[in-house]
């Protein structure tokens, strides 16, 4: 096997055990999101939906003592009998259903890579060929007042523009912030406080980042209804976290920043921009967040904090290693277990010859049972060597090639 059907086969691992386990992941972490939905405050459920995305980048063969999988017996010790046959590997030539699969699976990937590239940077032209108004001097030193409110050193660059109706952060790694002009021209300091707010928070979470992320990883996983599913709820809970932020910021109550929002958010463009944070979403998304603003606003101090922490890092521990060692070894060895695909290769089984000499160990009476598995373990390990040994033997003394799968 080359090094190309190699990462195929580690591929097709990977996709096919990452979409069973993030089934298990979105239910696990949907129903905590309905059960501390009235309780809890959106940075908690934010974090919570972010480690739907972070289950996508580690390897669905972690495990930990503490995964929920212990306690459910998912999977049993590896017995090796005396008697099991040997599988004997020979290659041969033909292509496998596995690399039509990854063909495609990176084809379509490929065309919405060049399709987002493609409309980012044709939409981020736009965005600069309508930015013709210049800052007004009563708008610089409000935005100079914001900054200092939440730390900035250096103010992102803020532009105008006549062609948008709903202003947003643009851009990934160097992110600028872009407003109506007609919002500038009206002069309502409260509304421009709000906005500016909002949007520099975006800014100050590394916002624009976290949804580059995420619009990868989507990308990735393209087949996957699950993962669209987790990136709308995280949309709605990124907008709303950045919302209690910036009332945090802002030392007020919910009433006047939810007039602004009424007020901008149904002005929105309904376009959905790639790489844009808008302060106003469509109207389902809107709602959501009105309704978030109606609870009592409470400061996010450091007792839930050290509860967020306690919560995001149980289910890290618990909810997203879904493998054993146990299951671990097997899956391995099943997915590279040429009988279970049509890979183009042929499986041979070779009678297990070798000889076994049995061992007396004295225990005691409640640990009988537990030495036989770990003996039978031990012999089956020794006979499979054995026979590599034979194998290899014969390998040296004629020109085909034979690959042998082991353990």
């Amino acid at each position: 096997m080359n090094l190309f059907e190699s990462f195929v086969s580690a591929w097709g691992e990977w996709m096919t055990q990452m979409s069973l386990q993030l089934i298990f992941v979105v239910l696990f972490i949907g129903v905590l999101d309905r059960l501390l939905y009235r309780w809890v405050r959106p940075q908690l459920l934010y974090a919570l939906w972010g480690l739907v995305f972070l289950k996508l980048v580690i390897s669905p063969h972690w495990s930990s003592s503490f995964s929920v999988v212990q306690f459910f017996n998912l999977s049993k010790k590896p017995t090796d009998s005396g008697n099991a046959p040997i599988h004997e590997v020979v290659e041969s030539s033909g292509i496998g259903a596995e690399f039509w699969l990854f063909s495609i699976w990176f084809g379509i990937t490929l065309v919405l890579g060049v399709i987002s590239i493609t409309r980012y940077r044709r939409q981020k032209k736009w965005y600069l060929s309508t930015v013709k108004s210049s800052l007004p001097k009563e708008f610089q030193s409000l935005y100079q007042e914001v900054g200092k409110k939440l730390n900035f050193k250096i103010l992102p660059k803020v532009m105008l523009s006549e062609k948008i109706q709903s202003p947003f952060t643009f851009g990934f790694l160097k992110a600028q912030i872009l407003l109506p002009a007609d919002l500038v021209r009206r002069g309502n300091e409260g509304q421009l406080e709000h906005v500016l707010t909002h949007e520099l928070t975006h800014i100050k979470k590394w916002d624009p980042q976290q949804a580059l992320v995420q619009h990868v990883l989507q990308l990735l996983y393209w087949f996957h209804p699950l993962v669209y599913f987790a990136g709308k709820r995280i949309r709605v809970l990124r907008e709303v976290r950045c919302d209690y932020q910036s009332l945090e910021y802002l030392r007020q109550n919910g009433d006047q920043y939810k007039s602004t929002l009424l007020t901008l958010g149904f002005e929105a463009t309904k376009p959905n921009y790639s790489g844009a944070l808008h302060f106003g979403f469509s109207s389902s998304e809107l709602i959501s967040r009105l309704n978030w603003l109606e609870r009592k606003q409470k400061t996010f101090g450091l007792k839930e904090r050290l509860l967020t922490t306690l919560i995001v890092g149980g289910v890290l521990l618990c909810g997203l290693p879904l493998s054993q060692a146990d299951s671990r070894v097997r899956a391995h060895s099943s997915s590279r277990n040429p009988s279970s695909s049509n890979s183009g290769v042929e499986v041979v089984e070779v009678p297990n010859k070798a000889p076994v000499q049995n061992s007396v160990i004295d225990l005691p009476p409640g640990d009988v049972e537990e030495a036989q598995s770990a003996l039978e373990h031990a012999q089956g390990c020794f006979q499979r060597r054995y026979v590599i040994f034979q194998l290899l033997a014969k390998e040296n003394q004629s020109s085909d090639k034979v690959a042998f799968k082991g353990e």
